[in-house]
């Protein structure tokens, strides 16, 4: 009998197969193992995660950008209405129990320290606050700051008390006077 000229070959490819296959073998182990380790290595980093204590750059402050509640307006609108916008602990204290609330000193410390870096209010003093511009509406103080932001002028209602003492009524500059000098 003659030799198959095709099991030389058969007997190559069997041992190929088998190799490969031990080798998946080595694989799919040596890849269960890794998988193993990157589950315990998750399952550590998030406990660690969790537990550290978390830091918050200072750069990225949370805003809320939530307006006070009506007692803290009302409060804020009062003094800033009865005190001619400067203010001390002492007079948001007073006003806000005249509106009954219970306010602890350190608390309203804090209050006011995030009112001043969300830059309702500005620190004047050693405990001595101002309403900003941008406080106005975060107060709901806008009746009395229209008022405000009218243009003030010694001579408003065309006095020309500067001049003599003598006030007359405004008019526009091409309307003749219905009154006539005597001069």
């Amino acid at each position: 009998m003659t030799a198959n000229p095709i099991s030389a070959e058969l007997a190559a490819s069997r041992a190929e197969v088998a190799n490969l296959r031990a080798e998946m073998e080595r694989v799919a182990k040596a890849l269960s193992v890794a998988e193993a380790r990157l589950d315990a290595f998750e399952i550590a980093y998030a406990a660690f995660e969790n537990a550290a204590p978390k830091s918050k750059p200072s750069s990225a402050k949370r805003k809320r950008n939530r307006l006070p509640n009506e007692q803290w307006q009302g409060v804020f609108r009062e003094i800033y209405e009865a005190l001619d916008n400067e203010f001390g602990y002492d007079d948001i204290v007073d006003t806000a129990v005249q509106h009954g609330m219970d306010v602890k000193r350190a608390s309203l410390r804090t209050k006011m320290m995030n009112y001043a870096d969300g830059g309702y209010v500005e620190r004047k003093d050693a405990g001595r606050f101002a309403i900003t511009p941008k406080g106005i509406p975060y107060f709901k103080i806008e009746a009395r700051a229209s008022k405000e932001n009218e243009p003030h002028s010694e001579n408003a209602g065309g006095s020309d008390a500067g001049w003599g003492g003598a006030a007359t009524p405004a008019r526009p500059w091409n309307q003749p006077s219905d009154q006539t000098a005597d001069w």
